[in-house]
């Protein structure tokens, strides 16, 4: 070394040292390198999520609002995380931060089927492409970026003799759903209006509805498991 007597004291010490560490072991032990699979716990709203993770032997990273498991961990930690299971609406930014050898609970651009109005969107396109094929849905309209056509379908006072059934964009379980005889006034919140049926497939006398349970594996190629019991859901007043 050209730092002189500094350098070779240096040398010397380090040479000891190793032969010290060489006849003794490591006096620092390296962390074992773990096969653990690592699951995203924050945004993870249900039990049974969580009991399946355990069950397999993974381990469960940060805490979520719902549960008081997981391990305490930086935000760097969590987003090395090997799974994130994201049970909250705004998915879009996690999806962008995600590596090709991460996994997620959701399909990117899920949303165009998953979103009322987007729906109504590219089964519009489809029906204009297949009208015989997509006959099967009532007339419907995005408000607020149809909502001059849809105000066509009433009268000078905002009347019509037709039913129709409004529901917010991003609603779920039948929040804020309603009928009306009455063109509502322009908005900016995202709403889809649909004629309503006036006579639809009843059970004695009772709506229904009909749920079947699939699991979506792949998009690319398509792979989709089917639940064996569904679920049906009937009206308490006819």
């Amino acid at each position: 070394s050209s730092g002189g007597g500094g350098g070779g004291s240096s040398s010397s010490s380090s040479s000891s040292s190793s032969a010290a560490t060489g006849s003794k072991g490591t006096t620092k032990r390296r962390k074992r390198r773990t096969d653990t699979v690592t699951f995203c716990n924050t945004d993870c709203k249900y039990d049974v999520i969580r009991d399946k993770v355990k069950a397999r032997g993974w381990r469960l990273v940060g805490k979520s609002d719902s549960s008081l498991e997981g391990k305490n961990c930086s935000n760097d930690d969590l987003v090395l995380c090997h799974v994130h299971w994201v049970d909250v609406a705004n998915i879009a930014e996690r999806l962008r931060a995600m590596q090709p050898w991460q996994r997620i609970n959701h399909f990117p651009g899920m949303t165009n089927v998953a979103r009322k109005a987007r729906l109504a969107q590219n089964l519009e396109k489809m029906r204009r492409e297949h009208p015989k094929d997509y006959a099967f849905y009532p007339r419907t309209w995005v408000l607020p970026a149809e909502h001059a056509e849809f105000r066509s379908m009433f009268d000078g006072r905002g009347k019509s003799s037709k039913v129709y059934i409004m529901k917010p964009d991003a609603g779920c379980q039948g929040r804020g759903i309603y009928l009306t005889q009455e063109c509502p006034p322009a908005s900016s919140e995202p709403m889809v209006a649909q004629q309503y049926i006036k006579k639809p497939l009843l059970i004695d006398g009772f709506k229904f509805d009909l749920r079947l349970y699939v699991l979506v594996t792949s998009c690319s190629p398509l792979r989709i498991y089917m639940f064996h019991d569904g679920l049906v859901r009937l009206c308490t007043e006819e």
